[in-house]
């Protein structure tokens, strides 16, 4: 990682289109991080669907709007973690910022808006971003950096683990050992958060979400429309594989 501790801010705005997230991280060697703070900048419902409607519909004037816009929001993230950790712009070392993704579709592409310009300017640290594209063109899936922190701090020392992601889109790693990267693999597995998310919105507008599975634990499974949803090629593809909404 680095010869000495090193201190940076992670951003993170995801598939399920809930907010930007920050976490303020101090790595000490490549198996030992320490959250220091976290702090959420929620979207509210205007924005979530300003989201929605640009990757639906959107011009290129409103894409280069978001692109701007997206970045100042990640600077409000990156402030609140900055005052809840009560350290200083200049105490960072690096802010990582994948920005958020409105269209993925690998091999071909993986698209995110967020200008980094605007953070470097606003903190005056080093910002690093287009890490999904540059994995995409590495021959990657785009989702770079789960797998790596899978390995390097959530593997067990003893033997293989999988740890499940149920974020916009679930994922899974497979881990032989924790830091032993050879034999290692990761995948979505499908449809999340941002399914989700969607349908609880469908039922009751007022919810962002659906709080501990309550909806969800008054319904019964359709094994009819869940025969359905599983018989998509997705699901019969090999792996290394990702989607997107």
């Amino acid at each position: 990682m680095t010869e000495r501790p090193s201190l940076g801010v992670g951003l993170m705005s995801g598939t399920s289109l809930d907010g930007m997230d920050a976490a303020l991280v101090r790595f000490e060697r490549p198996t030992r991080a320490s959250l220091l703070a976290f702090a959420t900048r929620p979207y509210t419902a205007a924005e979530r669907l300003r989201i929605e409607q640009a990757i639906s519909h959107g011009s290129a004037r409103e894409l280069a709007l978001l692109h701007a816009q997206l970045a100042h929001w990640a600077a409000d993230a990156v402030q609140a973690v900055l005052d809840a950790g009560a350290v200083l712009p200049s105490d960072l070392d690096f802010i990582a910022f994948p920005g958020q993704t409105i269209w993925h579709e690998p091999p071909s592409v993986t698209w995110q808006l967020g200008e980094p310009a605007l953070l470097a300017e606003r903190f005056g640290t080093r910002i690093v971003s287009g890490f999904r594209a540059r994995d995409l063109a590495a021959g990657g899936e785009g989702a770079p950096l789960v797998p790596v922190a899978d390995v390097l701090l959530f593997g067990a020392p003893d033997g293989g683990r999988i740890l499940l992601n149920i974020g916009g889109m679930a994922n899974l790693t497979y881990v032989p050992q924790l830091a032993v990267d050879q034999g290692a693999f990761a995948f979505d597995t499908g449809p999340g958060v941002a399914l989700i998310d969607a349908i609880a919105r469908l039922v009751d507008p007022s919810r962002p979400f659906d709080q501990d599975g309550a909806l969800a634990a008054q319904g019964r499974v359709d094994t009819g429309l869940l025969s359905r949803l599983l018989a998509d090629e997705y699901f019969e593809a090999p792996p290394p594989k990702s989607t997107g909404r």
